[in-house]
């Protein structure tokens, strides 16, 4: 059964209540995790895919958004791919091995991105790419289809058994070997 959602409006602000299945027990949002440094970029995110019913938080940076991820456990991830200090791929492939049940997605404008996901992939990151400009609909499409595969589907492509480096006190995984 589809979970189905209830729309409130209460002070010119909507809200969702809790999703509930259609035999009346609660259900889970799925949490999604959007790492940006431009933080207009971020809060504006968060709050489409909260009006669109996923439970969403943001941090405005690698390092603050891979803390975040940890103590909060997301389902989906969506992180910029140029963020100065700790990059939106070093981030997504962290995340994919310690959260082995989140799914990662780069947001990026940039040409080389593309490339760089392309490259993860053979590493075995199941990471995919939003281009930038992305309309509101198509995001919350590509999220959309992610949460039914995850849910239908165990989440595959992060490597046990990797080595690690530090980086500012967080354990990543070692790219490039």
């Amino acid at each position: 059964m589809k979970p189905f959602r209830n729309l409130h409006q209460s002070e010119n602000s909507f809200r969702f209540s809790t999703c509930l299945m259609e035999d009346h027990r609660p259900v889970r949002r799925p949490r999604v995790l959007v790492i940006d440094d431009d933080s207009i970029i971020a809060e504006t995110l968060r709050i489409i895919l909260e009006l669109a019913g996923f439970e969403a938080i943001c941090a405005s940076g690698g390092i603050p958004g891979l803390r975040l991820a940890w103590s909060w456990r997301p389902d989906i991830l969506v992180t910029d791919f140029d963020m100065p200090g700790l990059n939106g791929v070093d981030v997504a492939r962290w995340i994919c091995a310690t959260i082995p049940d989140c799914r990662p997605f780069l947001l990026s404008g940039h040409l080389e991105a593309e490339i760089v996901v392309a490259e993860s992939r053979r590493d075995g990151y199941e990471i995919e790419l939003l281009r930038k400009p992305i309309h509101p609909a198509d995001l919350l499409a590509r999220l959309s289809r992610a949460v039914d595969a995850t849910s239908s589907n165990s989440r595959q492509g992060c490597r046990p058994g990797d080595t690690w480096n530090r980086y500012d006190g967080i354990r990543l995984r070692h790219v490039g070997s």
